[in-house]
C-alpha cells in the first residue's frame, strides 16, 4: 500500500485512514491498539466493521466463583479467559462489553446460573450499540431479558433454551423482543406456560419456521390437549389421539404435533414435515437430550 511521506507514521495518519486499517484487525489487535491512547481508543470504539466471531460463551464455573469466557474468531484458535471475583467488575465486564458492541456473534453460550450475582451479569454491560447474535444457545432467566432486549432487531435465527425458574414462562414479554421476531428454529424448554405454548405456536406458524423447531412444557395441568384446543381453536386440527394432536400450519410440507406423556402432565410441539408417519409419534421424546448441546441447525 502507497503513503504520502507525510503519512509514513502512525500518528500523522488522518482518522479516516486509521479506520480503514482498524476494521482488518482482528479483536486482540484492536484491543491493543485501544489500550494505546485516547485518541485510538476511541477510534476502535468507533470502527465501522464488526468482528466476526464465530462461537462465544460465558459460563460461571462449578468450583469457584470464577468467570469464564470462551470465544472464537473466523481463522484464529479459541480464547479462553478466566477471571476472578475480583476481577469480574474491572476487567470481565469491560471485555464483555467491547465484544458484544462490537462483535457479530454466530453462536452464543449462555451458562449463567449459579447465583443471582453471577446471573445479572449481563445486566451491566455498557455502551449503545446494540448486540448481533446470530443463535444463542443455553440457560435463560428473567434477569437476562434487558440484554435480549438489546439485540438488533430481526438479527437472531437460532435460539436452544431452558428457562430455569420454577414459575410461569413470560411468553408475552419473551415474544415481544425484537430479535426474537426473525427465529426461524427453536428450541426451548419451560416448566409452566399459562397458555399451554398458544402464542409460540402461533408466532411458529406465522414465521413458518424450521422442521425440527420444539417446544416442551414440563407441566402443563390435567388435560392439556383439551385446554389446547379451547385456546387455540379447532379449525387447524388435523387429527386426535390420546395423546397426541396433529396441526395444520400454513406451509403444506410441515405439520405440527402436541404430544402429551401418560406418566406425567407435561406435553412437547415438534415441527415435522407434513408427511410424517404416525408409526412415527412414539420417536418424538419427552425430552430432546440435545437441546444444550447441538445448535448446527442455527
Amino acid at each position: 500500500m502507497w503513503f504520502d511521506r507525510n503519512f509514513e507514521n502512525w500518528n500523522f495518519l488522518p482518522n479516516e485512514i486509521k479506520l480503514l486499517c482498524i476494521n482488518r484487525l482482528d479483536f486482540k489487535s484492536r484491543l491493543s491498539l485501544g489500550a494505546t491512547a485516547h485518541n485510538e481508543r476511541s477510534l476502535v470504539n468507533n470502527a465501522s466493521e464488526r468482528i466476526y466471531i464465530n462461537s462465544f460463551s460465558i459460563r460461571d464455573r462449578s468450583d469457584s466463583r470464577d468467570l469464564e469466557i470462551r470465544f472464537r474468531e473466523r481463522g484464529n484458535p479459541e480464547q479462553i479467559k478466566i477471571f476472578r471475583e475480583d476481577q469480574i467488575v474491572l476487567k470481565a465486564i469491560p471485555l464483555l462489553s467491547y465484544l458484544f458492541n462490537n462483535g457479530y456473534i454466530h453462536s452464543f453460550g449462555l451458562y449463567l446460573n449459579k447465583n443471582q450475582e453471577s446471573i445479572r451479569i449481563l445486566t451491566r454491560l455498557t455502551g449503545e450499540s446494540p448486540f448481533y447474535i446470530r443463535g444463542v444457545r443455553g440457560q435463560l432467566h428473567l434477569e437476562h431479558f434487558p440484554f435480549f432486549a438489546r439485540c438488533a432487531a430481526n438479527s437472531m435465527k437460532g435460539m436452544t433454551l431452558r428457562y430455569e425458574k420454577l414459575e410461569m414462562f413470560p411468553v408475552d414479554r419473551f415474544l415481544a423482543l425484537p430479535a426474537v421476531n426473525s427465529i426461524e428454529f427453536w428450541r426451548i424448554d419451560v416448566s409452566f406456560s399459562r397458555d399451554l405454548g398458544v402464542a409460540i405456536i402461533r408466532k411458529w406458524i406465522e414465521k413458518d419456521v424450521k422442521i425440527g423447531s420444539t417446544h416442551k412444557i414440563s407441566s402443563c395441568g390435567g388435560k392439556p390437549m383439551d385446554d389446547f384446543i379451547a385456546e387455540f381453536g379447532q379449525e387447524l386440527i388435523l387429527d386426535r389421539t390420546d395423546t397426541i394432536l396433529r396441526i395444520k400450519t400454513r406451509n403444506p410440507s410441515k405439520h405440527l404435533i402436541l404430544k402429551t406423556y401418560n406418566h406425567s402432565d407435561g406435553c412437547v410441539f415438534k415441527m415435522v414435515p407434513s408427511d410424517f408417519k404416525p408409526s412415527d409419534y412414539s420417536k418424538i421424546p419427552n425430552r430432546d437430550h440435545t437441546l444444550l448441546n447441538n445448535f448446527s441447525r442455527v
